[in-house]
């Protein structure tokens, strides 16, 4: 599961390649990071 501000975004079962995982990925892992998102450091 794939969490962005504490509410899940996106689910996914099941084992799969990297390049295919990455792929199903793609779209959640581009749109950064949230504004309410823990930050660490400054």
């Amino acid at each position: 599961m794939v969490f962005r501000a504490g509410e899940p975004v996106k689910s996914i079962v099941g084992a799969r390649p990297k390049r295919r995982l990455l792929a199903d990925l793609e779209d959640v892992l581009a749109q950064g990071p949230s504004d309410r998102s823990l930050r660490v450091g400054r």
